[in-house]
């Protein structure tokens, strides 16, 4: 009798242990402290559509935003059976449904498990938008919620492998540009999460001199939350200028301010120190087209720039050119030797608008370029 019982307890163990560890497709949700994992018996496949497919091959993330100090799971899906965009969604594993402290996590349903939509959802204020087209890249974020440490990490701590912060933050990319960014914030259980989305049809930065997008490191980095944004806006192609425009937060909205907006090389700008310390705004070296050596000149107020750099129009403290024109004329003729660039453009607080004149230079063989310089400019 004894050697059947230990047979049974054997096959009993055995059985438990391939339930727990080896059933597949089991995700493991944290338990209460946070530390240990517990195999809950849900499917991945049983929790969300047959059409939305996961982003990242772990598929669930494990994010900590809201106001409990237990970890969430994040789950970024493409919605393959509608516009194939990507879209964001966190389950809530509660361990106890609705504070049931009676039924233990391995024996409760799916039905548990709270789904709460981030973007695209139906509710105001989220229902205009997704999270990215190619891939997106996410990010923990400390602010008003709660006061930064002095590590600079938020009251929640620091949890290895785990998105924490007031905030996430993720940025869409396409063609490996970052073309939307959303915030994401708890709210309450019955609301869930509220969100505000930028998206430009040209990309961000999170400088007004630089277009390029920082890394964010590693899945579980957390920064400070991105309250200023500048959309980069390509206007026309053979000049690579961009419309720039700043975005803010403001409240729970992302806004975009095109009336303050202005015109730079989409390559933007960058300072270089000189023989005397002093920082040297450089713009574009030596631009192919007119309309190019206005702006350059309008970014850098360098003089060399002009055919006589002594008859240069004075510039002073920083000018925000409005609009520009692409003259059609870009191969003068003997008896027409010039183009014209019409620019409106702010400085010291007055708006301007004036056309400026430029010649070509030919170039004097196969290994120079055409060069074009400046001869006059006046008020129209």
């Amino acid at each position: 009798m004894r050697t059947i019982l230990a047979i049974i307890g054997i096959v009993v163990a055995i059985a438990i242990f391939v339930s727990i560890f080896l059933k597949p497709d089991l995700k493991k949700l944290p338990g209460r402290n946070n530390k240990q994992e517990i195999a809950l018996t849900i499917d991945l496949q049983e929790i969300k559509p047959a059409q939305w497919q996961p982003i990242f091959d772990k598929g669930l993330l494990q994010i900590n935003i809201d106001d409990d100090p237990e970890a969430e799971w994040l789950f970024f899906y493409r919605n393959t059976g509608d516009a194939n965009q990507i879209g964001g969604v966190i389950y809530d594993a509660q361990n106890q449904p609705r504070g049931d402290l009676s039924i233990p996590i391995s024996q409760q349903y799916p039905a548990y498990l709270t789904p709460y939509f981030l973007l695209p959802d139906y509710t105001a204020g989220k229902n205009q938008g997704y999270m990215g087209d190619d891939t997106v890249q996410h990010q923990g974020a400390v602010a008003r919620k709660s006061e930064p440490q002095e590590d600079g990490e938020s009251s929640q701590g620091k949890q290895e492998g785990v998105i924490v912060g007031d905030y996430l933050q993720v940025r869409g990319v396409f063609r490996n540009r970052t073309n939307r960014v959303s915030i994401s914030w708890w709210i309450d259980k019955q609301t869930g999460y509220g969100g505000a989305l930028a998206y430009t049809p040209g990309w961000f930065s999170l400088s007004k001199d630089n277009p390029n997008w920082p890394d964010w490191g590693k899945d579980d980095a957390q920064g400070p939350l991105i309250q200023r944004l500048w959309a980069w806006e390509p206007q026309t192609d053979r000049a690579n200028i961009c419309r720039r425009v700043e975005w803010r937060l403001v409240g729970d909205d992302f806004v975009a301010d095109y009336d303050q907006s202005d015109l730079m090389f989409c390559t933007g700008v960058h300072h270089k120190s000189g023989e005397d310390d002093a920082d040297t705004l450089i713009a574009a070296a030596e631009p192919a087209f007119p309309e190019s050596q206005v702006l350059a000149y309008l970014v850098d107020h360098n003089a060399a720039r002009w055919k006589n750099p002594d008859a240069a129009f004075p510039l002073s403290g920083e000018v925000k050119v409005r609009r520009i024109t692409a003259p059609q004329n870009t191969n003068p003729a003997p008896d027409a030797p010039y183009s014209y660039v019409d620019v409106d453009f702010d400085m010291g607080g007055m708006a301007r608008s004036m056309v400026w004149t430029l010649e070509m230079q030919q170039p004097h063989s196969v290994k120079d370029s055409v060069k074009w310089r400046i001869i006059e400019a006046h008020d129209r």
